[in-house]
């Protein structure tokens, strides 16, 4: 799961610094740039929810503490 969420930070930063070369308008830059803030905001959430889960499931903590 934790390669997912790098691929998935990987793929959503790449396009950032294309767009900071396009040739447009400042805001126009920023408004695209907002989209890909969007994902951002949603990988924050997911790896936030996998560190709850992980640490508030008891299951998961003594299968980690087992071995």
């Amino acid at each position: 799961m934790s390669l997912e969420m790098v691929l998935d930070a990987i793929i959503i930063a790449m396009p950032i610094y294309e767009i900071s070369k396009l040739q447009m308008p400042t805001s126009r830059k920023i408004g695209i740039a907002s989209v890909f803030a969007v994902g951002i905001f949603v990988l924050v959430t997911g790896v936030i929810r996998v560190v709850i889960t992980y640490t508030s499931n008891p299951v998961s903590r003594k299968l980690h503490q087992d071995s």
